[in-house]
């Protein structure tokens, strides 16, 4: 019984310490492209293990949670602290710079889809573990939330496995579909 509330509060302090510093922990799965990370966030079921699954081993961070800080101008996506890592991390690279958040869908064949600003912020805040809810910190948490969505391309990425998601997604980012 102590163990697990020691355990709890462990956690709860890890936590507030990835707040202070202006991170989210977010429950995503996050691969590369050209050295650079997507970040793919989704409830569980939502398709983050079968998107990693599709990929070559060293192209995924992670496929089950990911830091994301702020680093200069923009955001950079890492591995979380051990409690909070997920059981499948590909890569050992720590980190990359975030360059786009997919938000994946099962559907038939393989589409990149506009999510609009409002629609990616709040499926993102939805998939972030925070104690800003509890601690009144609503507002705060979806600012944060909001400035990471409004600092990269972000887009549906409905598909049916298997499917080449790295060309797919390069093209995106590159401007070529």
């Amino acid at each position: 019984m102590k163990s697990a509330q020691h355990f709890r509060a462990s956690l709860r302090e890890q936590q507030e310490r990835i707040e202070s510093e202006g991170a989210l922990l977010v429950h995503a799965c996050a691969f590369l492209v050209r050295g650079l990370a997507v970040l793919s966030p989704a409830p569980s079921g939502g398709g983050k293990s079968t998107l990693a699954a599709q990929l070559p081993l060293d192209a995924i961070l992670s496929d089950e949670r990911i830091l994301l800080r702020p680093a200069g101008d923009g955001y950079e996506v890492a591995l979380p602290p051990p409690p909070f890592r997920g059981a499948r991390i590909g890569r050992p690279q720590p980190s990359a710079p975030l360059c786009a958040i997919l938000f994946p869908e099962r559907s038939p064949g393989l589409r990149l889809l506009p999510c609009p600003g409002p629609t990616a912020l709040l499926r993102l805040a939805s998939q972030c573990f925070t104690l800003a809810l509890e601690d009144g910190r609503g507002q705060e948490h979806l600012e944060r939330c909001g400035r990471v969505v409004a600092s990269v391309p972000c887009a549906r990425l409905a598909y049916t496995a298997p499917i080449d998601i790295l060309t797919t997604v390069e093209k995106w980012l590159l401007g070529t579909t």
